[in-house]
């Protein structure tokens, strides 16, 4: 077991603990001694691996453990979903003291965060990812929150777990195309402030690109538990996102556009993040703030890890409106973190609307 210490002020403390069992997940709970009663939150997908993992620890203990169910995907990030758990949570009579689990990917973690943060204005919540992404970016900050139909994550709050459970072997039950969602976010902080990581990825891409976590599992542990920590240091100096955090949104902007313009459905989200930094790195050089030679690397990465950066009938008019609504736009002007070298980003709000269109057809098989 390895433990991220994540200290946000002297009373605060959300530690990422990082094991291949679920009983150092019990323990934890035991030992913070916070209530007897757990509501699990999960996809009706997953809910055999709460049983399998789970229900036997919690049900030792005679604690009042319950499962809830949702579909999975993020079309269920909504306020809706949110009513149907506080209502679960009012008719179990929770307290204050009680504890939710996010089990799941970054929308169970988001969602669940966020009825957390809402109940009783605050309750005890575990973040326990169960994919790459969640694991190395969305459970980790306490970002919170569900989707609006004027944009991604417009509502939410910044609410801490008492812990992110990290238990990187359940991901050998992952499809290809979620752990690639995942190694996306692992890119980033490659780019943003680890070049050493990034010259990780172009050492054993051939090995991490068959998205096979048993192929590799050290070498799946070490990215995982380096990026764990890349995301710790920035949250825990810049918790809500004052500035350093935003350099956490390289490709965030450019992708959360596409996300939006196909309704959550077309593009998930690391594959949106993976085509977000393209578009980044392509709009940098062509402003002169990032070398042809990192541009490339950067390109280069990402295909030799089977991202398809290419976008073909690309409806880039659809794009631009939804920009505007970002979160990260501040006095009219569109904020964009831009790579200036492998391991170093700038903030860039100089873009017009022609810059923008030429971005997004960097992409095209126009060119």
């Amino acid at each position: 077991m390895k433990t991220i210490p994540l200290n946000y002020n002297r009373t605060q403390n959300s530690p990422i603990i990082i094991s291949n069992t679920f009983n150092d997940l019990y323990t934890f709970w035991k030992q913070a001694n916070k209530g007897q009663s757990i509501l699990c939150v999960t996809t009706h997908e997953l809910e055999s691996l709460i049983n399998e993992h789970l229900t036997p620890l919690f049900q030792e203990s005679e604690t009042n453990f319950h499962i809830y169910t949702i579909p999975s995907g993020e079309p269920q990030k909504n306020l809706t979903t949110v009513s149907e758990i506080l209502d679960i949570l009012c008719n179990l009579k929770f307290e204050r003291i009680d504890t939710i689990i996010a089990f799941g990917g970054g929308v169970i973690g988001d969602l669940v965060g966020f009825v957390a943060a809402s109940y009783l204005r605050g309750i005890n919540l575990i973040q326990c990812p169960t994919s790459l992404l969640a694991q190395v970016d969305a459970s980790i900050g306490g970002k919170t929150g569900v989707n609006h139909t004027s944009g991604k994550n417009l509502i939410g709050s910044f609410y801490q777990p008492l812990c992110t459970f990290i238990n990187p072997k359940i991901l050998h039950t992952l499809p290809t195309d979620e752990m690639r969602c995942g190694m996306a976010e692992i890119v980033k902080y490659g780019i943003i402030r680890d070049p050493e990581l990034f010259e990780y990825l172009e050492t054993h891409a051939n090995d991490l690109s068959t998205y096979q976590y048993t192929d590799a599992p050290d070498k799946w542990d070490h990215i995982i538990t380096r990026s764990a920590h890349n995301k710790a240091e920035v949250v825990q100096l810049d918790e809500k996102e004052a500035g350093l955090r935003e350099t956490l949104n390289l490709g965030h902007t450019f992708g959360h556009a596409i996300e939006a313009a196909h309704r959550y459905i077309d593009y998930k989200h690391g594959e949106a993040v993976a085509l977000g930094m393209a578009i980044a790195a392509n709009a940098a050089t062509h402003k002169s703030l990032l070398s042809n030679e990192d541009n490339e690397r950067i390109q280069n990465l990402l295909k030799n890890l089977k991202f398809d950066c290419e976008l073909d009938h690309l409806q880039i008019n659809d794009y631009i409106p939804l920009l505007q609504s970002d979160k990260k736009v501040r006095k009219g002007k569109i904020r964009f973190i831009l790579p200036v070298s492998i391991g170093d980003t700038c903030v860039y709000d100089k873009f017009t609307t022609p810059d923008l269109i030429q971005a997004y057809k960097s992409l095209t098989d126009k060119g």
